[in-house]
């Protein structure tokens, strides 16, 4: 702890980070293992593809490359846990319908998730925050697509490299600032990690859930083009 304090708020961050992906990767390797313990027995045999290729992707819970490579969070958390989040969405998720509103059934199937791993507060705070960040990431995405100039300029070829290495370095943060609960659990110490980077996150994703609604309403959405009708 004395040698985090060393550092400023900004090291602190890079810190966080550079510890999820140490305490991360037990689980990928937990995951590689049954999968390839599951593959042995023969168990992930799922068919073939169009080149008559045997498929052994029956039991797959991570995508190793995407994991690595992931630039957003709905990449990253489309990459682990693979099968369970398949389960959440196809059972839960999509069975809140009636609930009549995406968000809260996203919320709710959150809450099943956090229920899932247990009682400790530091779960149920882990997937709140996975909701706050989704959220954030959604609209900031939606209003990219709403500024076509903004995009072209942001998706400039030229821009490629800079463009993966600050999505990747924000990612890389903010999922272990994220999963700072997950890990220790207690609120007790979940509390005292936040202070020391000022609740950064939090102060962010919570701000911009109302700032939101005034900002997607103020950028319209851009007109859908109507495919010209063909000539007889």
């Amino acid at each position: 702890v004395a040698a985090v304090q060393a550092h400023g708020p900004a090291m602190r961050l890079l810190l966080m980070g550079m510890w999820q992906v140490v305490t991360l990767h037990k689980y990928v390797a937990c995951w590689l293992l049954s999968e390839g313990s599951c593959i042995m027995a023969g168990l992930t045999y799922n068919g073939r593809d169009e080149n008559g290729n045997d498929l052994w992707n029956g039991c797959v819970n991570i995508s190793v490359w995407r994991y690595e490579t992931a630039t957003t969070f709905d990449d990253l958390i489309k990459s682990f846990n693979i099968n369970t989040n398949l389960w959440v969405a196809q059972y839960v998720f999509k069975r809140l319908r009636f609930l009549g509103n995406k968000q809260l059934s996203q919320l709710s199937a959150l809450f099943f998730l956090a229920l899932w791993h247990g009682l400790h507060s530091g779960y149920y705070v882990c997937f709140f925050n996975e909701f706050i960040v989704m959220k954030f990431e959604r609209d900031v995405l939606e209003l990219i697509e709403r500024l076509p100039r903004f995009k072209r300029l942001i998706y400039h070829p030229y821009l490629r490299l800079p463009r993966f290495l600050f999505l990747k370095v924000y990612v890389l943060v903010m999922f272990g600032y994220c999963i700072v609960p997950f890990v220790l659990l207690s609120h007790q110490r979940y509390i005292e990690a936040y202070s020391r980077v000022y609740w950064i996150g939090h102060i962010i994703y919570l701000s911009w859930m109302p700032l939101s609604v005034v900002v997607m309403k103020a950028v319209p959405r851009m007109p859908k083009e109507v495919p010209a009708k063909k000539e007889d």
